[in-house]
């Protein structure tokens, strides 16, 4: 099925594209249509993400929502833990990051990154060196 236009086609083709099963190994085919939670758009299911399957919006690069997949449908973003910690440029509170994989390591930033502050901290025993920001 090749369609020009967002929307249940496109939807459709991606899951069924994707080979998605159900447990009795029958292929998956999604006839809802999830849309965007910020600009109302479709969402399209991407299979090819470093921690699998995810969804994101078709209005991107304008918008640039990203949801976790489960179970063949858009999940729940994980809500960001803020901490009592401010930021020493924009007063905001700190929120604790751990990077993965080889040369991993945790660090405190900013919960106004998408806004554009971009301090970081460096961690020290669960706690930000506020000291020495970058």
């Amino acid at each position: 099925m090749r369609t020009a236009h967002f929307g249940a086609a496109l939807v459709i083709r991606t899951a069924v594209r994707s080979r998605l099963k159900t447990k009795g190994g029958k292929p998956l085919i999604i006839t809802e249509v999830f849309n965007c939670p910020e600009c109302t758009k479709p969402l399209r299911r991407i299979r090819g993400g470093a921690n699998g399957p995810f969804w994101g919006c078709t209005g991107h690069p304008g918008c640039k929502v990203t949801l976790p997949d489960q179970g063949g449908k858009p999940g729940q973003r994980k809500a960001a833990q803020l901490s009592n910690y401010p930021c020493g440029k924009c007063g905001a509170a700190l929120v604790f990051k751990q990077k993965k994989g080889k040369g991993g390591y945790a660090f405190w930033g900013c919960s106004q990154f998408s806004k554009g502050c971009r301090t970081t901290y460096p961690d020290k025993a669960g706690k930000p060196v506020l000291s020495t920001a970058k």
